[in-house]
């Protein structure tokens, strides 16, 4: 029995390999079970928490917001291309909210996703990213099915379920980092986090194809299904997260042995809790450099999905069923491009044409500068509704190129504190997903004109083009010295430079050695 088994385990262990060494194996490998569930699980993330945006405009009374919009049609009178003729007619909504409620109502769940970024990095170090990511999903899908009820009661109540869905959902994306840092091998990491991540924006097109049509044609009511349809699909998704997935390959009762040597081989083993250097990740240029990445990034991104539908609805002149359709559009190009840009980055980094340092810059700078650029044009082409929509398009689109720029950085730079770092520039981050709706909220409160939102678009491409440029000059591709030493277990004196460059960072470890650090 024995000689019979030896033959196979050494046939799994050297089974065939591609040009980048990663194994074919003839079931399903365990890493990718991972990443398709969990690009449904962004899914559901993204359609809870995006749903609301488009739901808002069947909610709230139209016919009381035009009769306090006084200047809601001063610009373009007469136009040919205006789209006069779908002007929508008032909503029969059942609440009366201005615009300025309404972007208190759209940044409440960024008030609460904000609060657990960097908490969520370090629970997910400590007790597993499955549990947290699972928790991030199930808790805000049980919420989801109490907003219908809790909002006809008062508009607090649904602030504060809003609230709780973000502190629940800021844990998501930290914990998610948490679990590549023990699974993506190296040279597949652009690879599994832009397609796991491009499950945010099938979520977003999915809650907004959806809304629109439930709004109109759904159960009880019209809106309130939408809560109740996205509330159960994230509650089914969390049954088989927690049966499926575990958080490291270890763990995993299931995975193949010559998958589980591979992976480790990559990466290495976490054998012990590791103490993570705040001092020297809190004074890494490399880290800071994602923050700008991140914060510019996520402006346009939440701004632009928060606050879309209203924009489709006051200056476009959109109805419901349009409106859903035509704010999905954006995201569909955005997913196809994630898709993409992620493959093409690790071909550049494994046919050596870039540096991992220089591929994350080059993916960065089109994913922030040339989106500046459209946002310019946006502003301008509010006269032209199948033009703007166009250009949204592109725009935001162009943006998935940081997929593979800022967004997996996180992995270069530290692997082993991957998660805590997400939290970290997540934390910045999100603090646009209120302040976005709460500007966009003030300037357009009963002056909802194209110029007012062209405001919104010229702030969005003057965030881009800084955070492009400040990652471009600062941002680093190699594993941190601060982060090699902290792993090992060693003390990093003070007075070494902890911004070595990939070319220096052997040199930088020599360094430490000669002072008195030993690597063991």
């Amino acid at each position: 029995m024995e000689d019979e088994r030896a033959p196979l385990l050494q046939r799994q262990i050297s089974s065939d390999k591609t040009e980048s060494g990663s194994l074919v194996c003839k079931n399903v490998a365990a890493r990718h079970v991972l990443a398709i569930w969990s690009f449904l699980g962004f899914i559901n993330l993204f359609a809870i928490r995006v749903n609301l945006s488009v739901a808002l405009v069947a909610m709230v009374n139209a016919s009381s917001e035009l009769r306090q919009n006084s200047s809601f049609d001063d610009e373009c009178p007469g136009s040919s291309n205006r789209n006069t003729s779908n002007t929508p007619a008032p909503e029969r909504g059942e609440f009366l909210w201005d615009e300025q409620t309404q972007g208190y109502i759209l940044g409440a769940f960024y008030y609460g996703y904000c609060l657990t970024q960097l908490p969520g990095g370090w629970l997910a170090e400590r007790f597993g990213g499955k549990l947290l990511f699972g928790a991030g999903i199930l808790v805000p899908s049980l919420l989801s099915l109490l907003i219908p009820i809790a909002v006809r009661f008062h508009i607090t109540w649904l602030l504060a379920i809003r609230v709780v869905q973000g502190i629940f959902q800021g844990v998501a994306y930290p914990a998610m980092h948490s679990l590549w840092g023990k699974w993506a091998p190296a040279m597949e990491r652009s690879k599994l986090i832009t397609n796991t991540y491009a499950g945010a924006q099938i979520g977003t097109v999915v809650a907004m194809l959806g809304t629109g049509y439930l709004c109109k044609y759904g159960f009880a009511g019209g809106w309130p299904s939408v809560f109740y349809v996205f509330g159960g699909f994230g509650c089914l998704w969390s049954i088989m997260w927690f049966i499926l997935v575990h958080d490291s390959p270890a763990q995993h009762p299931r995975i193949v042995l010559a998958e589980r040597v591979y992976i480790e081989n990559s990466i290495g083993k976490k054998h012990k809790k590791i103490s993570p250097p705040w001092r020297d990740i809190f004074s890494s240029k490399a880290v800071w450099a994602i923050v700008a990445a991140h914060f510019a990034q996520d402006w346009g991104s939440f701004t632009i999905m928060t606050c879309l539908p209203q924009y489709m609805k006051q200056v476009l002149r959109f109805n419901i069923e349009q409106n859903g359709l035509l704010s999905s559009l954006p995201y569909v190009t955005l997913w196809l491009i994630n898709t993409i840009c992620g493959q093409v980055a690790d071909v550049i980094r494994r046919k050596g044409f870039l540096s991992t340092k220089n591929t994350r810059k080059l993916m960065n700078s089109i994913g922030l500068m040339l989106p500046a650029v459209v946002m310019v044009g946006i502003g301008y082409s509010g006269c032209h509704p199948m033009l703007t929509v166009a250009l949204l398009c592109l725009g935001v689109g162009i943006t998935g190129f940081t997929m593979a720029g800022y967004s997996v950085n996180h992995l270069d730079i530290a692997p082993h504190f991957a998660g805590i770092l997400m939290g970290i520039t997540n934390s910045f981050g999100t603090t646009t997903g209120f302040i976005g709706p709460s500007i966009v909220g003030a300037l357009t409160n009963n002056n909802a004109t194209a110029s007012q939102w062209r405001i919104v678009f010229f702030i969005t491409a003057a965030l881009f083009l800084i955070g492009g440029v400040l990652f471009a000059i600062f941002a680093q591709g190699e594993e941190q010295l601060w982060s090699i030493m902290a792993t090992k277990g060693v003390h990093l004196p003070r007075v070494l430079n902890l911004e070595k460059g990939d070319d220096d960072r052997d040199s930088g470890i020599e360094e430490s050695m000669d002072r008195g650090g030993t690597v063991r």
